[in-house]
């Protein structure tokens, strides 16, 4: 399992006709479910937008049995993403 402080989510993202937003995450479960979670509502993209760089840092407990991460896209409209990379700091 992975043992490691601090993790970072790193990509880029393009949107197209998105309603609501777009955005990359990352969660770190423990055997009794989540402990740290990071949506990205504080780093979104909506409507027609040109390749941006998100950063996402996030501390994982030793317990941690699993990271999962991926790009949310809430409402209608597409997000492509290239270069999604999860690395520790």
């Amino acid at each position: 399992a992975l043992r490691l402080q601090v993790i970072r989510l790193s990509g880029r993202l393009k949107t197209q006709n998105v309603t609501r937003f777009a955005s990359i995450w990352v969660q770190v479960d423990g055997r009794s479910g989540v402990l740290v979670r990071d949506r990205g509502r504080n780093r979104t993209m909506t409507g027609n937008a040109d390749w941006k760089t998100f950063d996402v840092a996030i501390s994982v407990p030793r317990s941690a049995t699993r990271i999962e991460f991926g790009v949310v896209l809430s409402g209608t409209g597409t997000a492509d993403v290239e270069g999604l990379t999860l690395s520790p700091v």
